[in-house]
């Protein structure tokens, strides 16, 4: 029986070694960590799925010419294909040319595996043409060639690794937090925050964009689909963060499909290929109607001599005189995370939260309520305490 063990493009090794520097930094997330959100997990990858794409119009170097006198490919995949091989050859106007199978049988031969083209199937004016040839597997592995046309092109053309025209290796990971965060309750125009560890999302400092969707069933089908609103990572790849928008076309108890995906790149070298990185993640979200709350922040010190001295945050979250009070708030010191603290009660609940050693001069303290499956978040007006040494 033949292993079943992760399909990894050949040259994986050699990009992991390229650093992140090569590209500019993404600004941070542009929606201020103090604004209250639903936390769910970007959870860990796996099963990932790679494109390794080789040839190039120019430079002369990663050309890989195909020519009216080509009558075969012979294909080494970057990849063993271990139960199946499938590979199609297409002009530019995507044409399908030629194709072939190999089945279970036939790809535990040694490559190449060799696929004919069609006598005057290929034209000078074609190019550039396609080769893609896929495991179909259990984990995807797909490799594509990008063949220019020329007249002097050899009667058999070999498709295999080649580091010089090796151009790009594209990973698609999907992040398995999504199923820990299903029918998690969410109120429209609120704000979700989907966590992860450094570089979860990207690598830190790595050149990224962002793509979301929501989906609203409608029936079976049609469905409406659009982007979510205000969405942003942190530079560091840790969280991506999203607002579900209040104009979504959904009542309470709606279950609404909520997707996210960042796609990073990490320059290549001429010998090396660009590598680039998707992470997608997708969950159901329950959408019900939340009670507001207030949040209200007071110092027992707004001066203090020495960081020595003892300041100490009151803070009181106000909701319905019926609501119940339950869940934690976070004090921001300079816009960053400090303290956290349980917090519950009936209509009102007050906690206390020992600020820590501070250093000289003025810093702003503010108090944020996460709220929770029935209750919307809060944050309170800023307050300030100085240092004087």
């Amino acid at each position: 029986m033949k292993s079943r063990s992760r399909l990894i493009a050949v040259g994986m090794a050699t990009t992991a070694e390229l650093t992140v520097s090569l590209v500019a930094a993404v600004p941070a997330q542009a929606v201020p960590p103090t604004v209250p959100a639903i936390e769910l997990p970007a959870g860990v990858g796996g099963d990932s799925s790679f494109l390794s794409e080789y040839g190039a119009t120019s430079p002369a170097a990663r050309v890989i010419p195909i020519g009216p006198a080509t009558t075969s490919l012979a294909i080494s995949p970057p990849f063993d294909p271990f139960y199946e091989l499938a590979c199609s050859l297409e002009d530019a106007a995507g044409t399908l040319v030629a194709e072939r199978y190999w089945g279970e049988g036939d790809v535990d031969q040694a490559p190449p595996f060799v696929m004919p083209v069609p006598s005057a199937s290929i034209t000078t004016s074609g190019g550039p043409y396609l080769v893609d040839c896929s495991s179909q597997a259990e984990s995807t592995s797909r490799v594509q060639w990008t063949l220019t046309a020329d007249a002097a092109a050899p009667a058999a053309v070999v498709l295999e690794h080649d580091p010089i025209t090796y151009v790009r290796l594209t990973e698609f990971e999907p992040l398995d937090g999504g199923s820990y965060a299903l029918d998690t309750p969410v109120a429209l125009g609120e704000r979700v925050r989907i966590r992860g560890s450094a570089g979860t999302w990207f690598p830190a400092g790595a050149g990224y964009d962002l793509a979301t969707s929501i989906e609203v069933p409608d029936g079976d089908f049609p469905f409406w689909s659009g982007p979510a609103e205000e969405e942003a990572a942190t530079a560091s790849g840790d969280v991506v963060g999203l607002t579900i928008p209040e104009s979504l076309p959904a009542s309470a108890g709606t279950a609404i499909r909520v997707f996210a995906r960042a796609r990073s790149t990490v320059a290549g070298t001429a010998t090396t290929p660009e590598t680039t990185t998707v992470r997608s993640w997708s969950t159901r979200l329950v959408v019900v109607d939340k009670a507001a709350t207030s949040a209200a922040l007071r110092l027992d010190r707004t001066l203090a001599l020495t960081s020595r001295a003892t300041v100490r945050a009151h803070v009181t979250i106000t909701a319905g005189p019926t609501e119940t009070i339950a869940g934690r708030v976070s004090l921001f010191i300079d816009g960053k995370p400090s303290s956290q603290a349980a917090i519950t009660g009936i209509g009102e609940a007050t906690t206390t939260i020992r600020l820590p050693k501070l250093g000289r001069g003025s810093h702003a303290i503010v108090a944020v309520f996460e709220g929770g499956d029935s209750l919307l978040g809060s944050t309170s007006p800023s307050r300030s305490v100085r240092i004087l040494l």
